[in-house]
C-alpha cells in the first residue's frame, strides 16, 4: 500500500473522507446528528404548524356552516346557544337551556352539512377551541353571507322586479338614494304595502310613512304574493288567493340571485356551478327558513333604511312571524305546495313536483291544477272559517286570539 502526499490510500482506490464530515453531508443526512435541543425545537414547530393547520380548516368548515344556517336553517337564532345545543350531543353539559327551535335548527344543519358534528368534536377536542371560539367562527360565515347577500340583490333589483319601470329608476341605487326608496317610492311603496292594507286610502299610505310597529302576519309585504293574473283560478275565486302566498316570481328570481349567481336570475343553472352559494353551502332544497330569509333581505333592499339594523323594522320579527306561519297546523297543505314549488324552481333536479325549470314561477294551467288537486277539502274548511271570522272582525271590530287572526289574514286576503 502506498501512500500519497495528500494522505489518500493509492492502492485501494479509496479516497480519505474529509476531515469536516458531518458538515459535508446535506441537511437532511445531518438532522439525527444535531443536539438534543435542536431537535426538540424542530419538533415543536412542526406540531405548532400541523395544529394551526388543523385549526384554520375547522374555522373554514364552521364559517360554511355558518352561512347555511344563516341562509337556509335559522337566521334568528343565537349562535352561542347553537353550539351549546351542538356540544350536548357529543356528550358535554349544555351552559344554556336547550329550545325546542334550537333542537330543529341542529336537525336541519345535519342534512345539510352531515359531518357538522364531527367538525364540531374536532374543533372541541383537537383544536381547543371554546364555545366562543366556534360561535364566533359561525357567525363570521353568517355575517359575511347576509352582507355578501345584501350587496348583490341591491345591484339586481332591476332584474329581479323585471317587468315593473320605476320611476324614479333605482339602478343603480345610489342614483336614487336609500332615503327616496321604501314608501317614498311609488313603486317601492306598492311592493312593501301590507297584504291586507287599503293602499286606495290617503289615510293607510300616509301611516306606512309614519307608524312603526312589529310586524305581523297581516303585515306580510305584498311582494310575497303572485299576481293573480298568472294564476288558474278555478271555481273557488278568492279562495286561490292562498296558492299565491310566498310563490311571487320576484322572491324565486331573488333566491336564485343568491343561491347561483346573478345570471342565473331567470333560471336555474343544471347543473350549477361549484362555486356558487348553493353549492358551497351545500344547499339542495327549499326550506321555510329559506323563503323568510329571502323576504326579508328582499324587503330591507325595497326600503329607505341605509344600514340593517331592527331599530326602525324588526326584520329579526317579521322572520319569525313567517316561520311560525310555516308551522301553523292549518297552512300544512299549503306549505307543503310552497315548498314543492320552490323546488322546481331552484332545484329542478331533485323537485318531486316534476315542474321543472322555467323562466317564470308560475306553471301551465295543467300542471298547477295537478298541484292544487293536493289541497283538500280541509283547506276549503279553514277558509270558511277564517273567511267568517275577517268579516266579523272587520265590521263590528271583535278581537280574535292570535292564532285566529293570523290564519284569518293569510289564508284571506281582501
Amino acid at each position: 500500500m502506498t501512500t500519497s502526499s495528500d494522505g489518500s490510500s493509492a492502492s485501494t482506490g479509496k479516497r480519505r473522507l474529509p476531515f469536516n464530515f458531518k458538515e459535508s453531508l446535506p441537511p437532511n443526512k445531518r438532522l439525527k446528528t444535531a443536539n438534543t435541543k435542536e431537535s426538540s425545537a424542530g419538533k415543536h414547530i412542526s406540531c405548532t404548524h400541523h395544529e394551526d393547520t388543523n385549526r384554520k380548516r375547522v374555522v373554514e368548515q364552521l364559517a360554511s356552516i355558518g352561512k347555511t344556517i344563516c341562509r337556509a336553517v335559522y337566521f334568528t337564532c343565537n349562535l352561542y346557544d347553537f353550539v351549546d345545543c351542538l356540544i350536548a350531543e357529543l356528550g358535554e353539559t349544555p351552559v344554556f337551556d336547550i329550545d325546542s327551535d334550537l333542537l330543529e335548527a341542529v336537525k336541519q344543519i345535519s342534512t345539510f352539512h352531515p359531518l357538522v358534528r364531527d367538525v364540531i368534536r374536532q374543533g372541541r377536542r383537537e383544536c381547543k377551541m371554546s364555545i366562543r371560539n366556534i360561535g364566533d367562527a359561525l357567525r363570521k360565515g353568517h355575517e359575511s353571507a347576509q352582507s355578501n347577500d345584501i350587496k348583490t340583490i341591491k345591484e339586481n333589483l332591476p332584474y329581479i322586479f323585471s317587468g315593473i319601470k320605476f320611476e324614479p329608476p333605482i339602478e343603480p341605487v345610489h342614483s336614487v338614494g336609500k332615503a327616496r326608496m321604501g314608501f317614498h317610492h311609488p313603486q317601492c311603496a306598492e311592493l312593501l304595502r301590507p297584504l291586507n292594507a287599503n293602499w286606495d286610502d290617503p289615510k293607510v299610505r300616509a301611516l306606512s310613512l309614519t307608524t312603526v310597529h312589529a310586524p305581523t302576519v297581516q303585515d306580510f309585504p305584498h311582494f310575497i304574493m303572485a299576481n293573480a293574473r298568472d294564476l288558474n283560478m278555478g271555481p273557488e275565486g278568492q279562495a286561490s288567493i292562498l296558492d299565491r302566498l310566498f310563490i311571487s316570481p320576484y322572491l324565486i328570481r331573488a333566491a336564485r340571485v343568491i343561491l347561483f349567481g346573478p345570471s342565473a336570475v331567470n333560471e336555474t343553472p343544471i347543473p350549477p356551478t361549484s362555486r356558487c352559494n348553493a353549492s358551497k353551502n351545500n344547499i339542495r332544497g327549499a326550506s321555510p327558513e329559506l323563503i323568510a330569509y329571502i323576504t326579508i333581505m328582499l324587503r330591507f333592499c325595497l326600503s329607505d333604511e341605509e344600514s340593517y339594523s331592527n331599530d326602525c323594522y324588526s326584520y329579526i320579527k317579521l322572520y319569525d312571524v313567517i316561520r311560525k306561519q310555516f308551522q301553523d297546523v292549518n297552512f300544512k297543505t299549503v306549505k307543503k305546495y310552497i315548498i314543492n314549488t320552490w323546488n322546481s324552481e331552484l332545484f329542478p333536479r331533485t323537485a318531486t313536483t316534476g315542474m321543472g325549470s322555467s323562466k317564470n314561477v308560475i306553471s301551465g294551467p295543467e300542471t298547477r291544477q295537478g298541484h292544487l288537486g293536493h289541497i283538500t277539502a280541509e283547506k276549503s274548511a279553514v277558509l270558511q272559517i277564517a273567511k267568517a271570522q275577517s268579516q266579523l272582525s272587520a265590521q263590528y271590530d271583535t278581537t280574535l286570539t292570535d292564532a285566529e287572526r293570523d290564519v284569518a289574514t293569510a289564508l284571506l286576503i281582501v
